[in-house]
Order: structure tokens, then C-alpha cells, then sequence
């Protein structure tokens, strides 16, 4: 069953799909320059280009549907790979708790200093 209102927990795996794609994007527009520069055929470098852009824009979509603020709904929520590190919404100030953060972890926790 899901958690609704400001107590809903973010999946981590959306934020996983995100980083991927995001990533994947920016190393198709490195690998398209690098085709333009060594001067490579120039379809491969604009379909590289055309897919990353596909790549980064679907990561936006990700990010709108699925990592949005649980508190106020109007910034994209930002965390790491694996647990531990904790960030606040920069609008409400409300800790992003994704499902896999302990279960004894609240929301009036303070941010861990690095």
C-alpha cells in the first residue's frame, strides 16, 4: 500500500533510472562531439546527438513524475546512488526519505554533516 501526504517515501529506484539515463545522455553528447572533431561521419554524430537528447529529456520526465518534493511538490528531489547521505528540499526545507533509508529514519532528522 502506498504512503500518501507529506510522510510519502520516495522510490530510489526512479532516482536510479534517472542518474542512468542522465548519464548516458551526456557520454552520447561527448562521443558525438568526439566524432565531429576526429572527422567521422557526420549522420552517426547528429543520430548520436538526436539519442542523447532523448536520453537527457526522458531523465526530465523522471524527474517531474516520480522525484518530486513530498512535502511541497515543487522541487526535484536530489540523493545518491546508495543510502545514506540525506538532502533537504531547497524550498520547504523537508528531508527527501526514500524507501530504502532505515525505517527508524524521520522527517525531523537532522542533515548529516559530511
Amino acid at each position: 500500500m502506498k504512503e500518501k501526504g507529506p510522510c510519502r517515501r520516495l522510490r530510489r529506484r526512479w532516482l536510479r533510472v534517472n542518474l542512468v539515463l542522465t548519464y548516458t545522455g551526456l557520454a552520447g553528447f561527448a562521443l558525438a562531439i568526439a566524432i565531429a572533431v576526429s572527422g567521422g561521419p557526420e549522420t552517426a554524430a547528429i543520430a548520436l546527438v538526436l539519442a542523447a537528447t532523448a536520453l537527457v529529456l526522458a531523465a526530465g520526465v523522471v524527474d517531474l513524475l516520480f522525484l518530486r518534493c513530498p512535502g511541497c511538490g515543487r522541487t526535484i528531489a536530489m540523493g545518491n546512488w546508495r543510502p545514506g547521505k540525506q538532502y533537504r528540499c531547497r524550498r520547504c526545507g523537508k528531508l527527501y526519505l526514500f524507501d530504502d533509508d532505515p525505517p527508524e529514519r524521520k522527517e525531523t532528522e537532522k542533515e548529516e554533516e559530511p
